[in-house]
C-alpha cells in the first residue's frame, strides 16, 4: 500500500484531492490540473503523476508543459515516468504518446508488488529499470520516480518494505538540468540528512545531450524506509571552517 502517513499529511498541507475544494474537481472524480501552471513546464506532470500514484486520486493534466514552446507536450523523458508509474500502480491512462498535451491517469491498487519490480537473486532487493531511450533528463525523471519507490516500496510475503536496485538510462548529464553528480553529492545526501536510509549511486556510463548526444546510466539502491512517520527536520547552514 502507498504510505498512508503521506496521504494524511497531503490532507493537512492541503495538497491532498481528498480536501481540494470540490469546484477544482470535475463530476468524474478527476482532479484538473493546467499544465500552464506557474512555469508551465515538466514538474506540474512529474508531481502530479507520482501524487496521484500514492494516493491513488486520479488526474487529468492538460496544456502539458504549456509553456515550453515552441514544443510542448510530452517527450520521452516524461513517457518514461508515465509508464513507468502506470505499471508501478496499474494505472489506466489515455494520453500516453510523443506530443501529447493532454493525459489522463486513472490509478488501480498500489500493493507494491506490481510488474515494475522483480525479484533479484540478493535477499530482500528487488530490481527495477527505466529507459527514457533518448539524451532525456535522468535527473528530471526521479523526480516523479524515487519518491514513489520511497514512500510504496515492494514487500515481501510477510509484509516486510524491501530494497530497490533501481537501473537508469538516459541523460546524465544535460542542460538545465540536475545532472548524476548533483544526484549523487546533493540530492542523497540530504536525504539522508533529513530521515531517509543511505541511498547509494554508482555511475557506469556518462550520456550527454550537447555536442555528439550518447546514452548513459547509473543504478541506485534504495533501501526501504523506517516504517511510521517522517520526522520534522531543519536544514541548516554548516558553519565555516576557520583556519588553524
Amino acid at each position: 500500500m502507498a504510505d498512508e502517513d503521506l496521504v494524511e499529511r497531503l490532507e493537512h498541507l492541503d495538497m491532498s484531492p481528498r480536501t481540494r475544494n470540490s469546484t477544482k474537481i470535475k463530476s468524474t472524480g478527476l482532479l484538473e490540473v493546467d499544465g500552464r501552471a506557474l512555469e508551465g513546464g515538466g514538474q506540474l506532470l512529474r508531481l502530479s503523476l507520482t501524487l496521484s500514484a500514492l494516493t491513488s486520486r486520479p488526474v487529468h493534466i492538460s496544456n502539458i508543459r504549456g509553456k515550453r514552446k515552441p514544443k510542448p507536450g510530452l517527450k520521452a523523458q516524461h513517457l518514461a515516468c508515465v509508464q513507468w508509474l502506470a505499471r508501478a500502480c496499474s494505472a489506466t491512462v489515455v494520453g500516453a504518446e510523443k506530443g501529447s498535451a493532454d493525459l489522463v491517469f486513472t490509478p488501480g491498487k498500489v500493493n507494491g508488488n506490481s510488474s515494475v519490480y522483480m525479484k533479484s537473486t540478493n535477499k530482500g532487493v528487488w530490481d527495477s529499470k527505466v529507459e527514457i531511450g533518448t539524451a532525456g533528463s535522468t535527473g528530471l525523471l526521479l523526480q516523479a520516480i524515487l519518491p514513489f519507490i520511497l514512500f510504496s516500496p515492494p514487500r515481501s510475503e510477510t509484509g516486510e518494505a524491501q530494497t530497490v536496485r533501481l537501473a537508469v538510462t538516459g541523460g546524465t548529464n544535460v542542460s538545465g538540468a540536475p545532472s548524476y553528480d548533483y544526484i549523487a553529492n546533493v540530492l542523497l545526501p540530504t536525504l539522508t540528512s533529513i530521515g531517509f536510509p543511505h541511498i547509494s549511486a554508482s555511475l557506469q556510463k556518462r550520456g550527454w545531450s550537447s555536442g555528439r548526444e550518447s546514452i548513459g546510466s547509473f543504478t541506485l539502491l534504495i533501501p526501504p524506509r523506517p516504517p511510521g512517520p517522517l520526522g520534522a527536520f531543519r536544514l541548516c547552514r554548516q558553519p565555516k571552517e576557520t583556519s588553524p
